[in-house]
């Protein structure tokens, strides 16, 4: 008994030889997951911000038009005509208005930790705002924070009623920063929250697909065609051909212009797709964009 537990010991030397084989292959694992892991964790953390803030804006613009129809049909059965102008509710008209929408208790359209401050807002085009600061001067200077622990951002809106919200997708956690590159994509994102309850991605998650995916799908519901994935700038260029619609908001211009040299090289390599033909400006386009709802890079 003793001979065969002898043959079946290991030498010193080889015990090494074996872990260092074992340390060196766990060490390729690594380096070769780490990056793939980052993308998957950047593109969920922004889809779930997008997700969150179009679903709070879909459901805001919801409840106006239940509350107005509700009006109507109670209109029609009293006899009296339509109801008066000033009954109506519309889409919240200022900034501080849309504020107290989306962190509403009683709604609930974004659920949210600590006390919001809806008077704090930021410029609405500017990345170098958010420049060295510490995640917890970013924390001060958020308009609120989410229960999931990222920092909202909300400038004042626009003539036409549009609002651009900055969205720290990390938290305190590093990198705190709004200024894209290629090796270190940034943290801190814009959105548009248009007038009508759209919520439209912004700026360089439009182009980088380490953010966010797309495809150019039919407007016509029978039709289903659908194109190969792509960055969500290049699905609005080959659904809507540099044209913008009165009805489609995914088809407006960013109004954050991205001077980088290699996003500008990204957005020329954009064409428009043959099978969604021109119309006119008031009309909805023959194309519109599907982003993409699942994580499949």
């Amino acid at each position: 008994m003793k001979n065969r537990l002898r043959t079946m010991a290991f030498s010193l030397p080889e015990i090494i030889i074996v872990m260092l084989i074992v340390a060196i292959a766990a060490l390729l694992f690594i380096t070769t997951l780490r990056p793939n892991s980052d993308k998957l964790v950047l593109k969920k953390l922004y889809y779930n911000a997008y997700r969150t803030l179009s679903t709070a804006a879909y459901n805001i613009q919801a409840d106006v038009e239940d509350y107005n129809n509700k009006l109507v049909e109670e209109a029609d059965a009293a006899g009296s005509g339509e109801p008066a102008e000033n009954e109506l509710r519309s889409f919240p008209g200022t900034q501080a208005e849309l504020c107290e929408k989306l962190i509403s208790n009683e709604e609930g359209y974004i659920n949210i930790s600590g006390v919001a401050a809806c008077s704090k807002v930021v410029q609405a085009n500017s990345e170098q705002q958010f420049k060295d600061k510490t995640g917890a001067e970013l924390k001060e200077m958020a308009t609120f924070t989410a229960s999931n622990g990222m920092y909202y951002f909300m400038s004042e809106m626009d003539a036409d009623g549009n609002s651009i919200i900055w969205v720290d997708l990390t938290g305190d956690r590093a990198p705190n920063t709004a200024i894209w590159k290629k090796e270190a994509p940034a943290d801190i994102v814009p959105f548009m929250i248009a007038n009508n309850g759209i919520v439209v991605p912004l700026g360089y998650p439009t182009y980088d697909i380490r953010y966010l995916t797309a495809r150019i799908t039919n407007s016509d519901p029978d039709v289903t065609r659908d194109s190969q994935i792509m960055s969500f700038y290049g699905a609005k260029v080959g659904a809507f051909n540099n044209k913008s619609y009165k009805l489609e908001p995914l088809s407006w211009a960013d109004p954050i212009t991205m001077s980088n040299t290699e996003i500008t090289q990204m957005v020329h390599n954009a064409t428009a797709d043959p099978n969604c033909e021109d119309r006119q400006d008031t009309e909805f386009p023959a194309c519109t964009v599907l982003v993409e709802e699942q994580i499949r890079r």
